[in-house]
């Protein structure tokens, strides 16, 4: 199914993410070019969207963020939130239809 290979994309993007913070000196990984930063924001919204549809709760709360914080690379951690939001809630939906068959 498409929606899996998304979800391992995202899923990617936040491991990139996690050793991108490992590195950084700062919470808000500041300390790394700005560029980097801006282009792995860029690759988590662009995974949100395409998981969950622009109507959906996790990309709205997306554009929240975005229209309180811009510019992206300025609220990375709130955007890797929602994206981890959806893994967890996709694996937790993943869980209960396997129950449920």
């Amino acid at each position: 199914m498409k929606r899996d290979v998304f979800v391992k994309q995202l899923e990617t993007v936040l491991a990139e993410y996690k050793a991108m913070a490992a590195r950084s000196q700062h919470n808000d990984l500041s300390d790394l070019p700005k560029n980097v930063r801006q282009a792995l924001v860029t690759k988590v919204i662009a995974a949100v969207h395409r998981i969950s549809g622009p109507r959906s709760t996790y990309s709205l709360d997306i554009e929240k963020v975005r229209k309180d914080m811009a510019p992206n690379h300025l609220h990375f951690s709130s955007v890797v939130g929602v994206a981890d939001a959806l893994v967890s809630d996709r694996s937790v939906s993943m869980t209960l239809e396997q129950v449920s068959s």
